[in-house]
């Protein structure tokens, strides 16, 4: 018995299908009724197979588009309304988040499952000196609010994480 494979791959989703149910048609009209039963099984049991990778193992991302506000009592004693607009595109998060008031462009911005992800930059600058900061945010998407940490790297000090909660302002941009 021979085994062949085709990949399949998110990006080209539709394609990709396409070229498999070609392929399982030939296989079909060459090798008669029994034969099309098992390639049919075997493709059945591959589908649920991905749709339990899918459940189980590569969650689709959360739902993260949208408006979110939060108000973030940072280290230094200053208490800020912070917004975040987000838009999707797969797991890649793309937005802004703002830090003190200032928006920011989302960095290497990425949702998975419920985990989203991404950094801001900010430059700190202290008589003719300047130094970039650098603010890591993980959070857990759950409906309507996300729970941050955000932990500030670099600048002219160090900073603990700042846990905070944003929620949904409204539906996806």
């Amino acid at each position: 018995m021979r085994y062949q494979a085709l990949p399949l791959s998110d990006e080209r989703w539709d394609f990709d299908m396409d070229l498999l149910l070609q392929a399982l048609g030939r296989a079909t009209r060459r090798r008669g009724r029994r034969s099309a039963w098992l390639i049919g099984s075997s493709a059945a049991a591959a589908l649920v197979a991905l749709a339990a990778w899918l459940v189980l193992g590569g969650r689709a991302p959360a739902e993260a588009g949208g408006r979110w506000v939060a108000d973030v009592r940072y280290d230094f004693g200053v208490n800020q309304r912070e917004v975040f607009r987000f838009t999707l595109e797969g797991e890649k998060l793309l937005g802004t988040a703002s830090f003190l008031g200032v928006d920011r462009t989302v960095r290497e911005g990425k949702v998975r499952g419920e985990e989203i992800t991404f950094t801001t930059v900010t430059s700190e600058a202290a008589g003719s000196e300047s130094r970039e900061a650098r603010h890591l945010y993980r959070g857990t998407v759950q409906a309507q609010e996300i729970r941050f940490t955000m932990q500030t790297e670099g600048g002219f000090s160090e900073h603990p994480p700042v846990d905070f909660v944003a929620r949904r302002e409204s539906g996806p941009p």
